[in-house]
């Protein structure tokens, strides 16, 4: 469980979602970063719910334990994460046919899954997971994500040491549900900030607002990147990182195109020193 913080926070965290291509970011920049390769993402049956039995759908060649371990090997303060759900746009609702039942099909693949990336040492390179359901369809999804996430976590093999969840503007009560049921496990909340049009004192405020709500997990604002032209999120986000308001931040990409993050080369030094 992370501490909780002080009022005044340092940028150190960087964190980014990848959909096709291997990263290119220079890692050297910051104190803590974790890559989240998407997604890892379930089948469902003829009735449109879901069996729990989920697939890597990124591709295996590009996130292949070999090149995961040689970008650890080189940056080993990375972190290597496996986001669990869908993309945004995708069908791919929270919708069980039986909780029990895809419960445990869940805690099953997705531990198949991770254990795929053991190295020759048994020890996995994949360092955490990532929930990322932006289309909830059912009341229990705080309680089988809860018990699916409490399962991976505790599983000493799986070596699991951080987790986040992906709130967003129509999703916020399912996480923060979950979160207040199973903070214990949960150390990382997302918020991605998409045509933000408001003033950066509203900004302020609601991001105040998520650090109360989640308030003993660390909260990461984010953007899309590339951004849509006339979209202020990347503004937004970077003002929060750059008056200390966020401890870090992370970035998705736009059109399922993840390819070196923010526009190479990225300096967040550079970045946070341009006026808002």
């Amino acid at each position: 469980m992370s501490e909780k913080r002080s009022e005044t926070v340092r940028p150190i965290i960087y964190r980014e979602y990848l959909l096709k291509h291997f990263p290119t970011t220079d890692c050297s920049k910051y104190n803590q970063v974790d890559f989240i390769i998407g997604f890892a993402s379930e089948d469902y049956n003829p009735n449109g719910e879901g069996t729990g039995r989920f697939h890597p759908t990124w591709d295996l060649d590009t996130f292949s334990p070999e090149k995961l371990k040689k970008l650890k090997e080189r940056y080993p303060h990375v972190r290597v994460v496996i986001s669990i759900g869908g993309d945004i746009g995708t069908y791919s609702p929270f919708n069980p046919n039986e909780k029990k039942a895809w419960i445990a099909t869940a805690v099953y693949s997705l531990t198949d899954i991770i254990l795929g990336y053991d190295d020759r040492s048994s020890k996995s390179l994949i360092d955490g997971i990532d929930i990322h359901y932006g289309n909830i369809k059912s009341d229990d999804f705080s309680y089988c994500i809860g018990e699916v996430i409490k399962s991976l976590k505790n599983n000493p093999r799986l070596a699991i040491n951080v987790v986040s969840i992906a709130a967003g503007e129509y999703t916020q009560s399912d996480y923060l549900k979950l979160y207040v049921e199973y903070r214990n496990y949960i150390d990382i909340v997302h918020y991605l900030f998409i045509n933000w049009k408001y003033c950066m004192k509203d900004l302020v405020e609601f991001y105040k607002k998520l650090v109360a709500w989640y308030s003993h997990a660390t909260v990461l604002p984010g953007y899309l990147n590339p951004s849509f032209p006339g979209d202020k999120a990347k503004e937004a986000v970077m003002y929060l990182v750059k008056h200390n308001l966020a401890p870090g931040f992370f970035t998705y990409p736009t059109d399922n195109d993840s390819s070196v993050g923010p526009s190479a080369p990225f300096s967040f030094e550079e970045d946070a020193s341009k006026p808002i």
